[in-house]
């Protein structure tokens, strides 16, 4: 996520029209407003916490490569920002293997997790329920087709979608829709454009 230069992005291949993403719920009381890591900082200093965190999670720079990663998109429209994200990627040495697939293909490398990566439009609506619990639960991550994209299995998210889907009040529903932001935010499987 701080590879990705969202400013330079929204000003050169958006028009400036977009608004970055800081949330599952963004611009609602439902979500937690966290800041994104590399907020406020130059598209340097983030190239650079983003090359010392891959140093910390075991990923070392050999020979000016890390690893490739494939990307899935469904639309040409998305191959202009895939490919700046590249050029930044590749500065920390890794490569982003970039595939435009037709819905059919899209759709099934999709229900068969054939992708490291996958671009797609996150709306959630402002009752959020059980719905939350095929994004992000354990269960989902082990169900081809499900739309648990990430492949996400985390015991804590599994307990607070539950809570979204077992809200009875809304101020338990705002509480239990904050915390699971909170955490699928800061687990950090998302690199959230703009909407």
């Amino acid at each position: 996520i701080t590879s990705f230069d969202f400013g330079w992005v929204n000003t050169s291949l958006m028009g400036g029209q977009a608004r970055q993403v800081n949330s599952l719920f963004t611009g609602t009381s439902l979500s937690a407003n966290i800041p994104l890591p590399g907020e406020g900082a130059s598209q340097r200093q983030r190239i650079r916490m983003a090359s010392d965190l891959l140093d910390e999670a075991g990923y070392p720079l050999r020979d000016g490569t890390r690893f490739t990663l494939g990307l899935i998109l469904n639309d040409g429209a998305q191959e202009k920002i895939a490919l700046y994200w590249a050029q930044s990627l590749k500065r920390l040495g890794i490569t982003l293997d970039i595939r435009t697939l037709d819905t059919a293909q899209f759709v099934g490398a999709l229900n068969e997790y054939d992708y490291d990566l996958v671009s797609h439009r996150w709306v959630n609506s402002l009752s959020p329920g059980t719905e939350q619990m095929l994004y992000w639960s354990c269960e989902a991550a082990e169900t081809p087709g499900s739309r648990n994209y990430s492949g996400l299995c985390d015991k804590e998210i599994d307990q607070l979608a539950q809570a979204v889907a077992q809200a009875q009040t809304t101020q338990d529903l705002t509480q239990a829709s904050q915390a699971l932001d909170r955490a699928v935010m800061q687990s950090h499987i998302l690199v959230p454009l703009g909407g």
